[in-house]
């Protein structure tokens, strides 16, 4: 979503370009000669102008073009939008160039249209001159060139993000990419495997921003620009370990250990002593760059043991949140599936510990954010966000803050990622601006106390499959397990009727309450009306054991507990909701399970569906 001032920018921006286009005729042209040529033509000649640098004429031909079609793209050399940000950098300078890339984005986006020239354009060039504010449409952009760029046809594009990337993978997953292209170019797509890649790294996946992403991004070009080589990656091993590690701790140019073995040649020693003080790394240059050698260590087998995969900055001051989940599916009445999601989180985990108490005037505030994924992990365009807060020192007892949230998808298969952040508000502005932002900072990253991120956990669901895919007449929704729920509630739980179900997200649950359990049922047979009947059973799987339970247990103790309901039901209603409570008393303590069948009596079609807790 552009924000405001993206969009007064880019308004301001078609108003140049329709200025520029109107004043062509002292080139000679005008609007209705140019239609009476192709585009394909009009864009030759304005490269052409390009090359012989009359970038003023090039710009002219450039903006008529997209005033008569905003949507041309060449196959090989990119769209109108992109040489025209190509020669106005070349007369205006980058700030003018990069707001004619987002424009040119922004109208390709929406009309579902890629150009890779243009997004690779923009991603550099944002990530160059540290447009903060653009690195929202930096990720996209480089998601969407991973995603649509076919190693072979766009190779001049691909090979070098290959490069650049394969250097931080496992060594299996970069040696089977590599083989994958060396067997068949043609229809192979690593671009695919780096985008999960890049989703997986995502500290802050229900944000647009991938942070650790562009800490990526940015150290390649710093090493494109201070470590080049002639590598199809665009630089030598210092850039490889600068990729992968970040800037050392230390840099030297010489040391007396190695002054004998490489006295004729450069060097460099690194040394990244905050990751391991024996960790360093010796660079010589031996005519084709600088090439990692293995000095430092005895033999090369010493270093693969102690080098680090990656070393990443991004809100590493950021403590992770203890957190509970729980998920359940719901079927909707179009087919769509409606995942609901119950957090906790205990209020004494929600500060960081450096930080003193709260004082009567701080508000904590807790935000939950959660998107829809695809199977490649392509965030989908479902995210939502819940806030709750609190204030004073009621953040140090050991009262549980639950959040509900509830999304649908028509995908088939999906995944859902979440996030749970908390923000501590003093005084000022900061915090909002902070907080509605989609880039995260943490507090201590410039030792400021207030209106800044205190705490973070980033949730991955495991892949969940749309209800409708059962092959069954007859399907259940998933159980959802509460301690509490309210009949005829004047606050009802959404998609529920008149039921309020309180969020429950605790693996644990105590014997000596009642333990409810919500369902939904769908696709009953109206004959002509229901008749279903539903199997309630609770048993411990796995007993706690204590020592006289493990005596008595060699001598043929019986089961430890089973709890069995059944009742026939009838009614009006195929899509039935559900609900019963369960006394748990009989069950000794352990990990246990709760499995619920729904019989068709008319169709003698059955549906089950199970749900796992530790009882207590």
């Amino acid at each position: 979503m552009m924000t405001q001032t993206r969009r007064v920018k880019i308004r301001a921006l078609e108003f140049c370009l329709l200025f520029c286009i109107f004043d062509a005729s002292s080139f000679g042209q005008s609007l209705d000669s140019l239609t009476r040529e192709t585009a394909a033509v009009a864009f030759e000649q304005a490269l052409q102008l390009q090359r012989e640098k009359r970038f003023g004429e090039a710009t002219k031909q450039l903006a008529q073009l997209i005033r008569t079609d905003p949507e041309f793209i060449d196959p090989t050399r990119g769209s109108a939008w992109f040489a025209l940000g190509r020669t106005v950098l070349a007369l205006e300078g980058h700030e003018r160039a990069l707001l004619i890339w987002l424009t040119g984005y922004e109208k390709l986006q929406a009309n579902h249209l890629v150009d890779l020239n243009l997004n690779l354009e923009l991603v550099r060039r944002a990530v160059q001159f540290e447009k903060v504010e653009h690195y929202d449409l930096v990720t996209s952009a480089y998601y969407e060139i991973l995603e649509r760029a076919h190693p072979i046809d766009d190779g001049l594009i691909f090979q070098p993000i290959l490069e650049q990337n394969v250097i931080l993978l496992p060594e299996e997953q970069r040696d089977q990419i590599l083989k994958d292209l060396r067997r068949n170019p043609a229809s192979s797509y690593p671009g695919t495997v780096l985008l999960q890649f890049w989703r997986r790294e995502d500290v802050t996946p229900a944000t647009l921003v991938n942070e650790r992403l562009v800490e990526h991004l940015q150290r390649v070009e710093y090493a494109l620009h201070n470590f080049s080589s002639q590598h199809p990656r665009g630089f030598d091993d210092r850039g490889i370990i600068f990729v992968k590690l970040g800037k050392p701790d230390v840099w030297k140019s010489s040391r007396r250990d190695y002054l004998a073995l490489v006295e004729h040649h450069h060097h460099e020693i690194w040394y990244y002593d905050s990751i391991d003080p024996s960790l360093n790394y010796l660079f010589v240059d031996r005519g084709k760059g600088y090439e990692l050698s293995f000095l430092s260590y005895e033999n090369e087998y010493d270093r693969e043991k102690k080098d680090p995969d990656i070393s990443t900055n991004v809100l590493s001051a950021v403590e992770e949140i203890p957190v509970m989940v729980r998920t359940a599916r719901f079927l909707e009445n179009d087919g769509a599936t409606r995942l609901e999601m119950y957090f906790g989180v205990r209020k004494a985990n929600l500060m960081v510990r450096e930080l003193e108490p709260l004082l009567p005037h701080d508000t904590l505030t807790v935000k939950l954010l959660t998107t829809v994924e695809d199977l490649n992990l392509w965030p989908l365009n479902t995210s939502q966000e819940t806030v709750s807060s609190f204030t004073g020192n009621d953040a140090l007892n050991n009262e549980v803050m639950t959040f509900w949230t509830a999304t649908q998808t028509r995908e088939d298969s999906f995944f859902v990622s979440c996030q749970l952040e908390t923000w501590l508000k003093s005084f000022g502005t900061e915090f909002q601006q902070q907080a509605n932002s989609s880039l995260r900072t943490a507090w201590r990253e410039n030792y400021s106390r207030s209106e800044k991120l205190l705490r973070l956990s980033p949730l991955r669901s495991h892949l969940q499959q749309a209800l409708r895919l059962e092959k069954n007449p007859l399907l259940m929704s998933d159980l959802q397990i509460s301690d509490h729920v309210v009949l005829d509630s004047p606050t009802p739980t959404i998609n529920k009727g008149k039921i309020f179900i309180a969020p429950f997200s605790s693996a644990d649950v105590n014997r000596s309450t009642l333990l409810y359990v919500y369902f939904e049922i769908y696709g009953l047979t109206l004959a002509p009306e229901t008749n279903y009947r539903i199997t309630y059973e609770a048993e411990v799987t796995k007993p706690k054991r204590r020592f006289f339970g493990a005596v008595k247990s060699l001598f043929g103790a019986g089961p430890h507990g089973k709890v069995r309901l059944e009742s026939d039901y009838s009614g009006k209603i195929a899509h039935p909701r559900e609900w019963i409570a369960l006394d748990l008393k009989a069950l000794s303590p352990g990990e246990a399970r709760i499995t619920i069948s729904v019989q068709d009596l008319h169709s003698q079609v059955m549906a089950k569906r199970s749900v796992n807790f530790n009882l207590l």
